[in-house]
């Protein structure tokens, strides 16, 4: 029996796929914090060298702790394994797009899909890797495919609204991350894209409350820290600006 964790990285999201099993370690393994997690695989490991699920978590939580290459390792471990293992190889694209190898992360995504053709996070996953590669048309096909699947994926609109926003179509934008925000109204990066996208249809008021609402909740988020400073600069007229007027 499986279960999926979910993990936001980067936007995208990740799935790690475990199995329940008796024992602490598989607690850990599965359900522990980063530093938990690694040992305790290790030691599920030890006792069977052929089980795929630990090779998955082990490598998805090398990955988060920044460790790709050993990350990748895993992951190709328990794909090997488990040719079928649908969840590995997303796992396994996330990696391949977070290092910019596009192309095979898309064939990740897409064996994802093939094995689980109802899986709405790998249409998320797939829809947003075409978007970095220009192919804007099978991205918001994919995106639509994830939304349909589950009306209730708040990511998939933000990532859908991203695409609308790059093609110029900021209505379009606004209401996918209106809709975003709906669902998850905590998400400081659905504030930032709809910032962005009233910074380009020049409404600069509701650009700036959204870059300083997504910085309330989240005070690191340079690109909201970026956008607000662009608009403001707009706004702000150059110093002796009043002194030269007639």
């Amino acid at each position: 029996m499986y279960r999926m964790i979910w993990v936001v990285a980067t936007l995208l999201v990740v799935a790690i796929v475990v199995r329940f099993a008796p024992g602490d370690d598989f607690n850990a393994c599965v359900y522990g914090k980063l530093d938990e997690m690694i040992p305790a695989c290790d030691r599920m490991l030890a006792r069977n060298p052929s089980d795929p699920t630990p090779y998955a978590n082990r490598g998805m939580a090398y990955f988060l702790t920044g460790d790709g290459e050993r990350g990748l390792a895993d992951l190709n471990e328990a794909i090997r394994l488990a040719p079928d293992f649908a969840d590995a190889h997303h796992g396994r694209g996330v990696v391949l797009y977070n290092n910019g190898d596009y192309d095979r992360a898309i064939a990740d995504f897409s064996e994802t899909i093939r094995l689980r053709p109802k899986f709405a996070v790998a249409y998320d996953s797939r829809g947003r890797t075409y978007g970095r590669t220009g192919d804007y048309g099978r991205a918001i096909a994919d995106l639509d495919k994830a939304i349909a699947l589950d009306p209730e994926f708040g990511a998939a609109y933000s990532g859908r609204a991203e695409l609308h926003l790059r093609n110029g179509d900021y209505e379009r934008a606004i209401a996918d991350v209106n809709e975003a925000i709906r669902l998850a109204p905590k998400s400081a990066a659905a504030y930032v894209i709809r910032g962005t996208a009233y910074e380009a249809r020049s409404d600069p008021d509701h650009a700036i409350a959204d870059f300083d609402e997504a910085l309330k909740l989240d005070p690191s988020l340079a690109e909201a820290q970026r956008g607000r400073e662009r608009v403001q600069a707009l706004l702000t007229p150059p110093t002796g600006a009043a002194e030269r007027s007639p």
